[in-house]
């Protein structure tokens, strides 16, 4: 009887962790951005939305993230995930020219990474 019981914990248990895993929607628009971090020069980078720092990516492990990626730039541009495995997924890690080709300029493109842990993780934007 106490093993029909465990078995029946077990089975709650995995579905709830996958009722629980949701799909996380994001939209970012890659844009240059001015930024002087120095205090004396003033220089062109890559940011999110006419912002940087790009903004954390929050996941929990079994959630699908969802990121629609518009860009704004001149060049082509990918978006690669640090500490995010690509389990499946390695034709989405943004390393330009490596995995992914450019995101051409005017263009989006979605990504669509399923989570293996959860985390908090740092996205950024290639355009080499």
């Amino acid at each position: 009887m106490a093993s029909l019981r465990l078995i029946a914990l077990a089975v709650l248990a995995l579905i709830g962790h996958v009722c629980l895993a949701a799909d996380i929607k994001l939209t970012w628009n890659v844009t240059y951005v001015q930024v002087n971090r120095d205090g004396y020069n003033n220089r062109r980078a890559i940011g999110v939305d006419n912002a940087l720092p790009i903004p954390p990516v929050f996941i929990d492990q079994g959630d699908t993230l969802v990121l629609t990626v518009f860009n704004s730039l001149d060049v082509p541009v990918t978006i690669h995930a640090h500490g995010l495995l690509q389990k499946g997924t390695a034709h989405m890690d943004g390393a330009a020219q490596i995995s992914q080709c450019g995101i051409p300029p005017r263009e989006s493109f979605t990504y669509r990474i399923h989570a293996e842990q959860s985390g908090t993780y740092w996205l950024h934007a290639h355009d080499k």
